[in-house]
């Protein structure tokens, strides 16, 4: 069975409106629209939010290591030498803008894009840039813009 044609469950079903097509719809899986398979780090601390983010990209075809706080996903990243990382401000231990800087601070990390996804952060706060954020993702969004974002990431490349 090709993959693209395969049917999945959507954890909302019913809700396209929430970016996330119905059960009876394909899922966007990576090589689609030329989106390629990444290894995402996800650091956020609440849980349902993390299952969300986690089951959204798994379904797009990514690979994911999901953290609960930024010093475990620290841990992570030094491990997995993920293609990108997802990373909540507000979280214990070590927040999402530490850890950007702490990646950003080593020389075997500094080239991984990094998404800050946060609620706590307002519309021209440059305070996630500052840390060295590849882009900035204001709470509430909905998984397609998620995985628009990453894919543009993932692809730098102009398009014509």
């Amino acid at each position: 069975m090709e993959l693209a044609k395969k049917r999945w469950k959507s954890p909302f079903p019913g809700a396209p409106w929430l970016g996330i097509p119905t059960d009876n719809e394909v899922g966007p899986y990576a090589g689609e629209q030329g989106t390629r398979r990444a290894v995402i780090v996800v650091a956020e601390d609440h849980e349902d939010i993390r299952y969300v983010l986690k089951r959204s990209l798994e379904r797009a075809g990514h690979r994911v290591v999901a953290a609960a706080d930024g010093a475990a996903a620290l841990e992570a990243v030094r491990e997995h030498r993920p293609d990108l990382v997802v990373t909540d401000v507000d979280m214990p231990r070590m927040t999402g803008l530490d850890l950007c800087r702490a990646i950003r601070a080593d020389d075997d990390l500094r080239h991984i894009p990094v998404v800050v996804a946060s609620g706590s952060l307002l519309p021209g706060d440059e305070s996630a840039e500052a840390a060295g954020a590849s882009a900035t993702l204001l709470k509430p969004f909905v998984p397609a813009q998620l995985l628009a974002l990453i894919a543009r990431l993932l692809d730098p490349a102009p398009r014509a």
